[in-house]
């Protein structure tokens, strides 16, 4: 919870659907990890393409975690005294 940006978790009701989805996830690895969007990178964004295989106690209906490989689209942004937080995870580009 403490990765997400203030966009993605302004307030205390989001925080805990957050929360919630990632309870979901009994297990998660990384499976990779690849620069993505490069002639959008500037000081204040970066996109990475990411494949977790998840886990999920949930249908995909719920959180949308299918159990195997899932793709996501991550955008990450400075914030605070240097730290990086996630600012944006989609399952497309």
């Amino acid at each position: 919870m403490r990765q997400l940006s203030y966009q993605m978790s302004p307030d205390e009701a989001t925080a805990q659907m957050w929360l919630a989805n990632f309870k979901s996830l009994t297990s998660l690895k990384v499976v990779s990890i690849e620069q993505a969007n490069l002639v959008q990178w500037t000081a204040q964004a970066e996109y990475y393409k990411v494949t977790l295989d998840i886990t999920s106690s949930e249908p995909v209906e719920t959180y949308g975690w299918e159990n195997g490989d899932n793709v996501r689209w991550i955008k990450i942004i400075p914030e605070g005294a240097g730290d990086w937080k996630i600012d944006s995870i989609s399952s497309s580009p």
